[in-house]
């Protein structure tokens, strides 16, 4: 596919996506019977596919819906009820009318992998407390299955060991930068270069130059 930028955007430096205009290119030695309409890839779903592709994004705007119009949908509605809230400081409440609105149905067939959906999201997604969290849950929603308390602990678990790995690793890059310009200074030193200068190339402090400076004469 090509994309043409019109002068315009490159100009002005206007967000726009540009045009794509598809090409194939074959090299095949047989003839090209194949359909060059994107839309025949969707089979029995073409029209279908012609019908709402380009048209303009749907918008569900969950700030406008009523909390309670959510809620009377226990699959749909809980999750955009989820969403909406799902930044606020203290999303304790909403985890509560959440397993309020999901104890009832909770084991109904086909509810679990639900539950588990929506439990994870609110973790993955949210500032709550871990544990608080767990406790919530383990009060509010007494039908779930322990198992998957304990899968979802698990998941804290595996999170909070996957954070350690980062911030190791994090760490461990930024020591291994740090002697690096150390290095770096070190030879400025040889090259007769001033503390000062060495500092602005290398963003050390003026402070530690001078200290590796003491330390190459010692």
């Amino acid at each position: 596919m090509i994309a043409i930028m019109d002068r315009h955007l490159m100009e002005t430096g206007e967000k726009r996506l540009p045009i794509i205009y598809p090409l194939i290119f074959y090299t095949g030695r047989r003839n090209y019977k194949h359909s060059t309409d994107i839309f025949d890839l969707f089979g029995n779903e073409k029209e279908l596919a012609r019908d709402i592709l380009w048209k303009p994004y749907q918008l569900i705007n969950l700030s406008k819906i009523s909390d309670e119009k959510l809620k009377a949908n226990i699959r749909y509605g809980i999750v955009a009820y989820a969403m909406k809230h799902i930044y606020k400081k203290n999303i304790v409440p909403i985890l509560k009318n959440i397993l309020e609105c999901l104890n009832p149905v909770a084991n109904q067939e086909g509810m679990e992998y639900h539950l588990h959906q929506i439990l994870s999201y609110i973790i993955d997604a949210s500032e709550i407390d871990k544990q608080e969290f767990i406790n919530i849950v383990k009060t509010g929603l007494p039908a779930i299955n322990e198992d998957q308390i304990m899968t979802l602990a698990d998941q804290f678990r595996q999170e909070g060991r996957q954070e350690g790995k980062l911030e190791g690793l994090q760490e461990g890059k930024l020591k291994g930068k740090i002697e690096a310009l150390k290095v770096v200074a070190m030879n400025l030193f040889g090259q007769g270069m001033a503390i000062a200068q060495i500092a602005v190339v290398t963003g050390l402090s003026v402070s530690d130059v001078e200290r590796l400076k003491n330390k190459s004469t010692n």
